[in-house]
């Protein structure tokens, strides 16, 4: 009997059973392992869109028809909305279904994945809805079908890193699913021309924190006579300060501004008046600002924010959130350019005819500029 040689397709492996050892055999076995081998180095030196373009088990759908998007959160709360906000974009670009992606809830431990779903943040039926009538669909959940292809995406070896969008296309065609690495979701509008301007229309708070916005904006009526105040979003904090000198630079605008030159800036380009009453929006306490709060009445959520719903968990991520949605609710932001959190927040205002500004002074010739 003549060795039987079998190839097992997914590995690219040759193993063998036991049979006739023959001279002729061995020539025809000899020259089949490396025509096998010869096929491998080919297949492993190709584009990566030839290696990936198989038809296996993961075409098994079903009458699921579907190409479903993931994507991976990331880093701090508006990282994680624009991941959100460009692959959403993405699916209503292709027409695909967009999987709902939880949120990390602590900014410093994302990578230990502790996670909240969506409907924690936004109201899903509002953003179902949207995506209804804009031609594309958002789903809570990715089937069990589409497990093992997004896994296998996601391990890089057998699918694109990168956002290529052509490459994408032909993983979703022959997988029935795109899954985005939080980096890749990230950087994908630089990839893709993607406008986010129609999506963020899809995302509407959860009730849980209209009902906190409203309370602190109550409050805000109570203790000062008014439901709106300049919202200054202050970035001075240690983080900060270390990062801003290895940033691009945006219009030749400096992206470190201390309380001295924030002061400098809102009363003399924006013509904020001293000791006009201001809501400060920052992870550093009003007590921490001694310069800015010596010229202008400085106001907090924590101290508007008396009435807190019982069920509120407290996290890194969620307090953001509370920011975000107050920020968003008052007519003038003032926020610095080099910040996501300021410039998601200027988008939204700016396009709901509020006013949503950067306070960012100009680099002076021959200025060290940070």
């Amino acid at each position: 009997m003549p060795r039987i040689i079998a190839i097992n397709k997914r590995e690219y492996c040759v193993t063998s059973v036991a049979g006739s050892t023959k001279p002729h055999v061995k020539m025809l076995q000899a020259s089949f392992a490396a025509l096998t081998l010869l096929v491998v180095v080919i297949l492993r030196r190709a584009p990566i869109h030839a290696r990936f373009v198989r038809h296996d088990v993961f075409q098994d759908f079903g009458d699921d028809a579907e190409v479903y998007l993931t994507v991976g959160m990331m880093s701090g709360l508006n990282n994680q909305r624009i991941c959100l906000l460009n692959g959403m974009a993405l699916a209503k670009l292709h027409n695909w279904t967009f999987v709902l992606p939880d949120f990390v809830v602590e900014y410093n431990a994302y990578q230990d994945a502790i996670l909240m779903p969506f409907k924690s943040f936004y109201n899903v039926h509002h953003t179902t809805a949207f995506a209804h009538t804009n031609g594309f669909r958002a789903v809570e959940g990715l089937p069990q079908s589409r497990h093992a292809a997004c896994m296998l995406q996601l391990q890089h070896h057998r699918a694109p890193d990168t956002p290529d969008v052509s490459l994408l296309n032909i993983w979703g065609a022959n997988h029935g699913v795109v899954c985005l690495t939080a980096n890749n979701a990230f950087i994908l509008n630089n990839h893709v021309p993607l406008t986010l301007a129609d999506v963020r229309l899809a995302l509407r708070p959860a009730k849980q924190y209209e009902v906190d916005i409203m309370n602190i904006v109550t409050q805000m009526v109570v203790s000062h006579n008014t439901s709106t105040l300049p919202a200054v979003h202050v970035r001075v904090q240690p983080d900060w300060v270390a990062s801003c000198p290895f940033w691009p630079r945006t219009d030749g605008l400096q992206c470190m501004v201390d309380e001295e030159e924030l002061v400098n800036t809102l009363q003399n380009t924006f013509h904020l008046p001293e000791g006009c009453a201001i809501l400060v929006i920052s992870d550093t306490t009003i007590e921490e600002l001694p310069t800015l709060c010596h010229h202008f009445k400085c106001i907090s959520k924590a101290e508007l924010w008396v009435d807190r719903s019982p069920t509120f968990l407290e996290s890194s991520t969620t307090l953001a959130f509370v920011d975000f949605v107050l920020a968003c609710k008052m007519e003038l932001f003032l926020g610095n350019i080099y910040s996501t959190f300021s410039r998601e927040v200027v988008e939204v205002l700016n396009s709901t005819g509020q006013q949503g500004v950067f306070y960012n002074p100009l680099c002076l010739e021959g200025q060290v500029c940070n």
